[in-house]
């Protein structure tokens, strides 16, 4: 059984993106009620680039000075980033069909921890990550 699931079959298909035009508080308002670690950044439906939780961390200092005077620097510096400047455009990804050994295998050699699904054109279809790859595991176990 384990070895015929393909990633359509563990994928998340309802995935929340964001634009190259976002700045970064948006993005933060986005992630704030729930654990995304991956946002694909789509041009219409076309995968653009990715950015993950390491991403933001990297461009931020949140957590490192709790002063007034850090606060609003911090708050300047996200409205003033762009996704575009923070985003990973060479993206790691996958296809429907892709068997989900493949897909781990993928995840493993190239060290992410979600692979986007695409179609032949680039367009977004879904998102495949370590969670969805647990679930399966743990459901087959």
């Amino acid at each position: 059984m384990a070895t015929k699931l393909k990633v359509a079959d563990v994928m998340t298909r309802d995935v929340t993106t964001v634009f190259e035009e976002s700045n970064l508080q948006q993005v933060l308002q986005i992630l704030g009620p729930y654990r995304f670690r991956h946002l694909p950044v789509v041009d219409g439906q076309r995968l653009v680039g990715i950015l993950s939780h390491r991403d933001l961390l990297q461009a931020t200092s949140r957590g490192l000075d709790k002063s007034a005077v850090a606060a609003v620097r911090e708050a300047r510096m996200l409205e003033e980033t762009f996704v575009r400047d923070v985003m990973n455009t060479n993206v790691v990804t996958t296809r429907v069909d892709t068997s989900l050994s493949e897909a781990a295998r993928s995840m493993l050699e190239n060290r992410v921890g979600a692979l986007p699904v695409v179609d032949e054109n680039d367009e977004l279809l879904g998102i495949v990550s370590e969670t969805d790859l647990l679930r399966c595991l743990v459901h087959i176990l």
